[in-house]
């Protein structure tokens, strides 16, 4: 199953040395936004309840912006219609910057732990596999 890793770029991290600014997707559909439906939720005033959405096809990651209020970017173009995930790439969030990481198929990314960051929260009881951070 593929892994997606977005660390957070130009996050002044708090002095907690578990701090990791980063999301790892490894469920298919996902999706990202402020509203607690939201597979991850990241709670930042630019982000809209529902931004984007994360879907596997053909071995290859999706992103797809929800009609975000500022938009999802990919290497600065807005993304209109869904568009394919590089290893590399960069995704904005509105003005949120994440760089993207991802597995090889098969092929598990990151490693077991906990991802702690005051502007992302997930519902535990409610996920379907384990949080996982780097």
């Amino acid at each position: 199953m593929r892994e997606v890793y977005l660390r957070q770029t130009r996050t002044i991290a708090p002095q907690d040395e578990d701090f990791e600014p980063g999301i790892a997707i490894t469920h298919f559909p996902c999706e990202l936004g402020r509203h607690q439906s939201c597979d991850f939720q990241i709670d930042h005033p630019f982000i809209s309840r529902r931004h984007c959405s994360f879907s596997l096809e053909d071995d290859d990651v999706w992103v797809r912006d929800l009609k975000s209020r500022n938009g999802t970017y990919l290497n600065g173009e807005p993304v209109v219609s869904k568009r394919v995930l590089q290893d590399g790439d960069v995704l904005h969030l509105a003005h949120v910057r994440f760089s993207v990481r991802l597995s090889k198929p098969g092929a598990a990314l990151v490693a077991p732990g906990r991802i702690k960051n005051p502007y992302l929260r997930r519902s535990i009881e409610r996920s379907r596999e384990p949080l996982y951070g780097a």
